[in-house]
């Protein structure tokens, strides 16, 4: 089995998630660098330990805050992330705001020729106290989920909550590190108006238009 280095799978990310674009197409090339990336370290063979969960956890955190944790102090609560370009925008949404949590919707919106839709459409918690970041709710899309993201490689035997908590886990430590390696950072997020369900409600696809800002 052949791997992809980081800088590759960034490069061939980035490259096909624009030629998706171009055409108006769900960029299945995306997410088949994401599964990639992330099978290559999904391979379980025993049931992960609780410390393990929580390590992850913990790395999800540095990485979270290392891209997009100035959503702490800021008063806004809707950002869009276009790393230089509109075609690939990362939105961010800050959902609940307490004083030891936080709760937030992160996710690319992609057209499918008239449509619009979310993925990986990830809810995610923060917990500040025990700086830890946790996954609670992804949907993957057709493309993910025909490719066995969240089924192949599970310990044999019915799959335990611990099972989806720890895939749902490595899933969002690839993603993070891909958004890392890509060169997502703080600086790279605008404060916006429309919240991710409103546009998807609108059917917009595309953080910006040519003659003005389509928030």
């Amino acid at each position: 089995m052949s791997h992809q280095t980081g800088a590759e799978s960034r490069c061939f990310l980035s490259r096909n998630m624009l030629c998706a674009h171009q055409h108006g197409l769900q960029p299945a090339c995306y997410t088949q660098a994401m599964h990639v990336a992330s099978s290559q370290a999904d391979m379980v063979v025993s049931r992960p330990r609780f410390f393990d969960l929580m390590s992850t956890y913990e790395t999800a955190f540095d990485q979270l805050m290392g891209i997009c944790g100035g959503f702490v102090s800021s008063s806004h609560t809707h950002f869009v992330s276009v790393a230089g370009d509109p075609r690939i925008a990362l939105y961010l949404d800050l959902l609940e705001r307490h004083p030891y949590t936080s709760v937030l919707r992160m996710t690319y919106i992609f057209a499918h020729g008239r449509k619009v839709s979310a993925n990986p459409n990830a809810f995610l918690r923060v917990y500040h106290d025990a700086r830890q970041v946790e996954l609670t709710f992804c949907e993957p899309g057709r493309v993910l989920g025909g490719m066995g993201l969240w089924g192949q490689r599970m310990p044999r035997g019915i799959p335990s909550a611990a099972d989806h908590h720890w895939r749902r886990a490595r899933f969002l430590d690839r993603w993070l590190t891909l958004l890392r390696d890509d060169g997502r950072s703080w600086q790279d997020f605008l404060p916006v108006e429309r919240s991710i369900e409103t546009r998807l409600q609108a059917n917009l696809s595309r953080p910006f238009q040519q003659t003005a800002p389509v928030f």
